[in-house]
């Protein structure tokens, strides 16, 4: 029987707590280090005005509105990403609306107004490919459009992997003709 993200240092943590719940805070958890973090998308948040903004890249300036775009997007597109690894449906539709589908022997992802933040529509192609260090999981790019009450439409390309210590994503694209990129935690 293994554990979380199927590690032998997880079924073991597993295993020693279930047998003494009591015990947790004097649990060996040594192993814990080598195992690589599982990305999450974070916050779900209930509207634009609570997600939390991508960090913008070097000195530059952006509107927190499109700031906050750029990681709903981001999250948007790694919460398919995530749903796509547990259910591996052919077509799934997003938290508050839209669709995914898959192509490509489950390598492309396509989204159709998929909703994880209310009222933010985004559509695009996710990418999946092995990323170079098999510790990282798979690679993603994104080619995402999205859309919201009062802010005008807006592109994005972003990268990232799915596992690994510190992933971060790399966001790049505009909200109307503002161009905005920067980064935040891998979802």
């Amino acid at each position: 029987m293994l554990g979380e993200g199927d590690t032998v240092c997880g079924s073991t943590l597993i295993r020693a707590f279930v047998a003494d719940p009591g015990g947790v805070d004097t649990l060996d958890a040594s192993c814990a280090a080598r195992v690589p973090p599982i990305h999450s998308v974070g916050v779900y948040a209930a509207s634009l005005g609570e997600q939390p903004p991508i960090e913008p890249s070097g000195s530059s300036t952006h509107a927190l509105a499109a700031l906050r775009l750029a990681g709903a997007v981001v999250a948007t597109a790694g919460d398919a990403v995530a749903r796509h690894g547990a259910i591996e449906a052919s077509v799934d539709h997003g938290l508050r609306g839209g669709l995914v589908s898959v192509g490509g022997g489950g390598s492309t992802l396509t989204l159709r107004a998929d909703k994880l933040v209310p009222g933010v529509a985004v559509s695009g192609t996710i990418k999946l490919s092995s990323a170079a260090d098999p510790l990282d999981g798979l690679s993603v790019i994104a080619q995402l459009t999205a859309s919201a009450p009062g802010v005008r439409t807006a592109s994005f390309t972003a990268a990232w992997t799915t596992q690994g210590a510190g992933a971060q994503a790399q966001i790049a694209g505009s909200v109307g003709a503002e161009p905005v990129s920067g980064t935040l935690p891998a979802p």
